[in-house]
């Protein structure tokens, strides 16, 4: 019996229940209809007003349902600017809705589902003074005004279809976040809700859109008053190279405004090789603007970087400062990773690689100090400084210890240095430009100094180069360094304010050994003694032939104690006397001479430079037996000589062909050296011979004038190969020096 009565008791709770639902749910669906919410516009509006300050607009009806929640939905709506920040609307929304748990409210807790704004616009403002268009709202809030927070619960915000837009006029920019979505759910519940956000970014000096797309998941810690964001994953993609950041989990700090990233790894993407690295646990403390990260690591191909990073003044001046480290490597091996393919001499350079260095950066100048670079064999030591980014200057300081050039020329280039060819319709070498727009706006002053030099096949030591450049005007001074028992010493200049740039070179060579430097440098390996060498050249032009064919000032050169193996300056004499024989009818034997080379006492003279055309008048050879002069010209752009050089004998000789020697002297015998420079001919000058001296070759053989007997063919010259490729090897060197050169 008590069974049966207690079924039927709940079986009339739950059909009451059941009768009450329903009720409930047409109540829901009829009480819109009976109450008006637009009746309530003007106090909702009043309201938003009282606590913001702000006049707040509903230009679209309000609709009410409340099943199964309280919901209201509204439509174009605008919230006015602050005052004097003009008449557009700080925000404008096309649709919002809102709503809220019923039963909750009866117990003074505000449980809201989802906001939901669409086709919002928020227009931001920051005016000259630095003051914006929201701090109104920020201070109006009062002790006692409003519902604490842990009785007002949001089940989450969605926003979709939106803008927002900040002018900050202080800064001269303007930022637009456009096509802006952002879904999260209640993340004061406790519990790790989803989280997205996207927008593309657009920047009003910068003709990019910078799209922005985050994921995660993200909850409120309530105990430690902490947000917490966890398998985070960022996304964007700037001129053309994407950017993914990852990490397990983001803590920030409410109270102290601390931020902790742990185990952040990233990828870059877009170039051929994929850069990627990680940052095990970094801090950033928002409210003092610091920032530490002991250790970044950044990794491509197979080289890597390992930075330490420490922040401080990040949202106002930012300060960076910390340590970079990237460990031996392979340079050759990276560079063809990325599509880079070098040719060198010598296939085992670009092999090991490294850079340790301290380093300091702002938003105005970047120090690199202690700086450790090892390239192969070669270690640098130094600073670096770079200040002003809109027009940056430069600023260093290296240490160089022993470097090789020569090992890292392509194999073309190696080829062909100290090669006049001819390429791309310049005589000498291939043309090139001078970087004229670059040198104009290049501000920078440093010292580079070189313990042992290998460039050109030539060596030197003690390498002082000092550099400065700015607006427009180049100077590399000093120029110093040892080499083959002399010193070099000089400056360039190089002036680029004007349409036409000026080049000008001041160097002295002083004390040098020739047999060396000569067979180094791949010239030849004939000529010795202790040689001067003081250019005083200038040229203008904005590539290497307008240079040379300005090429203004002179070079003075001397030799002293010298000697030119392969010249026999008696042979050649001998040879000429062949044809004085033939002057008055008669032969002689040829007479094999006993000597294979020149010794001299001096050699000096000096090139006058004129549109690029050198000419000497000057030439003084001094021996025993011998004074050579002489006097012409060598066309440096078209690569083409006409130079007289006079041999006069002034000694006799014992030995065969002395007898020789003693008839002519007293006579000078005209060489004419013609041709150009990679196929000069040498011949004596029979018809200047003849017009200028005959009388003084009559009388040397007591014959009338009217007895000479010209020769119909000249006599040609056993000069000897190793003295052609002698002064043909200058010839080339002068050339290349002077803007001429395959590598140009």
């Amino acid at each position: 019996m008590l069974g049966r009565r207690v079924k039927k008791l709940l079986k009339f709770i739950f059909g009451l229940i059941g009768i009450l639902a329903v009720g409930l749910i047409a109540l829901s669906y009829a009480l819109p209809h009976i109450i008006d919410p637009n009746n309530y516009k003007d106090d909702f509006t009043a309201l938003v007003n009282k606590h913001t300050g702000r006049k707040l607009t509903i230009g679209g009806e309000l609709r009410l349902s409340l099943f199964p929640w309280l919901r209201v939905k509204a439509s174009d709506i605008t919230l006015e600017n602050a005052e004097g920040f003009g008449e557009v609307p700080m925000a404008q929304i096309k649709v919002a809705e809102i709503s809220v748990r019923i039963l909750p409210l009866l117990k003074g807790r505000v449980e809201v589902d989802k906001v939901m704004l669409g086709g919002m616009t928020l227009s931001l403002v920051t005016n000259d003074r630095g003051k914006t268009n929201w701090d109104d709202l920020l201070g109006r809030d009062k002790a006692g005004e409003g519902m604490a927070l842990a009785a007002f619960v949001v089940g989450g915000v969605n926003v979709r279809d939106s803008q927002v837009i900040w002018r900050d006029h202080k800064a001269a920019n303007h930022y637009i976040f456009n096509k802006l979505s952002f879904d999260v759910g209640q993340i004061l519940s406790g519990k790790s809700e989803k989280l997205a956000l996207s927008f593309k970014l657009l920047q009003s000096n910068e003709n990019y859109q910078l799209p922005v797309k985050l994921k995660g998941r993200v909850r409120f810690d309530a105990e430690q008053n902490k947000l917490v964001l966890q398998d985070a994953l960022f996304d964007t993609r700037l001129g053309g190279v994407g950017v993914e950041l990852s990490a397990p989990e983001l803590e920030y700090l409410i109270r102290t405004m601390i931020l902790e990233v742990k185990a952040l790894e990233y990828r870059l993407t877009g170039w051929p090789v994929i850069v990627h690295g990680k940052l095990p646990t970094s801090k950033f403390n928002l409210k003092k603007q610091r920032a530490s990260i002991p250790r970044a690591v950044v990794s491509a191909a197979n080289g890597q970087v390992n930075l330490s990073i420490q922040g401080h003044r990040l949202l106002r001046a930012p300060y960076l400062s910390g340590r970079i480290i990237a460990p031996m490597f392979d340079l050759r091996g990276f560079l063809k990773a990325f599509s880079v393919d070098v040719d060198t001499r010598d296939n085992k350079v670009l092999s090991r690689a490294s850079v340790h260095a301290v380093y300091e950066a702002s938003t105005s100048r970047i120090n690199i100090q202690d700086i450790k670079a090892i390239l192969d064999d070669t270690t640098a030591l130094g600073t670096l400084n770079v200040s002003g980014f809109d027009q940056p200057s430069y600023s260093f300081n290296i240490n160089v210890d022993d470097i090789d050039l020569d090992r890292y020329l392509s194999a073309d280039q190696q080829k062909h240095s100290g090669a006049g060819t001819e390429a791309q319709g310049m005589p000498g070498g291939m043309l090139f430009a001078l970087p004229v727009a670059l040198l104009r706006s290049f501000d920078t002053k440093g010292n580079l100094n070189i313990q042992s030099l290998k460039m050109s096949g030539l060596r030197a030591q003690d390498v002082r180069i000092g550099v400065k450049a700015k607006d427009g005007e180049v100077e590399v001074s000093p120029v110093s360094a040892k080499l083959y028992g002399g010193t070099l010493l000089g400056n360039l200049k190089l002036d680029t304010r004007n349409d036409s740039p000026l080049l000008s070179v001041n160097e002295t060579l002083s004390h040098v050994q020739m047999l060396p430097m000569l067979s180094d440098a791949g010239i030849s390996e004939c000529l010795t003694g202790t040689g001067r060498l003081n250019i005083k050249i200038s040229g203008h032009g904005n590539d290497s032939r307008e240079v040379l064919r300005s090429l203004q000032g002179e070079t003075e050169f001397s030799i002293r104690n010298g000697m030119i193996k392969g010249l026999d300056i008696r042979k050649l004499v001998l040879d000429a006397r062949r044809l004085f024989a033939n002057l008055r009818g008669g032969q002689i034997k040829s007479v094999t001479a006993d000597e294979t080379e020149f010794k001299f006492t001096e050699m000096k003279g000096t090139l006058v430079f004129n549109n690029g055309v050198a000419s000497n008048t000057d030439l003084n050879i001094k021996s025993p037996l011998f004074r050579i002069s002489g006097n012409g010209t060598a066309d440096m752009v078209a690569q083409t000589m006409n130079y007289l050089m006079e041999i006069t004998v002034v000694g006799s000789a014992q030995g065969p062909g002395g007898e020789g020697l003693a008839e002519l002297k007293g006579l000078s015998i005209p060489v004419r050296i013609t041709g150009r420079f990679e196929s000069l001919s040498y011949k004596i000058d029979k018809n200047l011979w003849w017009q200028r001296d005959k009388e003084k070759i009559a009388k040397k053989l007591g014959i009338g004038v009217d007895q000479l007997k010209l020769p119909e063919e000249g006599v040609g010259l056993s000069i000897g190969k190793e003295v052609k490729d002698l002064l043909e090897g200058l010839l080339r060197q002068e050339s290349k020096k002077n803007g001429h050169s395959k590598q140009d």
